[in-house]
């Protein structure tokens, strides 16, 4: 639903004054933090521009992955490689609108690790599946 809605107010975007990254960029003092606020306004930036794509990107993909765990309940082996794939290519979409950062890639090793375990989880009981 996330995903859905982010598509329909993609449009508010486009109106959101981007110069008040920079207003609070200017607030900043401490010499350390600046660089990772930098970046991460950077990165915010980025994903306000791509808005649209990367909600209808997870749209897609959430739909599949959806698909492939219902898949899966019935009992049907092609469901668990729907579900792989669909995670992993969701797993994917930051580094590919906002670049590869720190921020891209912490998110893409805490989404990883909750993904790899429910992929060997469901791997495990591949033999159940027809």
């Amino acid at each position: 639903m996330g995903s859905f809605f982010g598509m329909i107010f993609s449009s508010v975007s486009d109106s959101f004054d981007l110069g008040l990254f920079d207003d609070a960029l200017e607030q900043i003092d401490e010499e350390f933090l600046r660089p990772f606020v930098e970046k991460a306004f950077e990165v915010a930036q980025k994903g306000i521009e791509h808005a649209f794509a990367i909600s209808l990107s997870n749209l897609i993909l959430y739909s599949v992955s959806l698909l492939g765990a219902i898949f899966m309940f019935q009992l049907k082996r092609k469901g668990f490689y729907l579900y792989t794939a669909a995670q992993v290519l969701i797993l994917l979409i930051s580094p590919i609108f906002l670049g590869w950062n720190f921020i891209t890639a912490f998110d893409i090793l805490v989404s990883g690790m909750f993904t790899a375990l429910f992929i060997i989880l469901y791997a495990l009981n591949l033999k159940h599946m027809r």
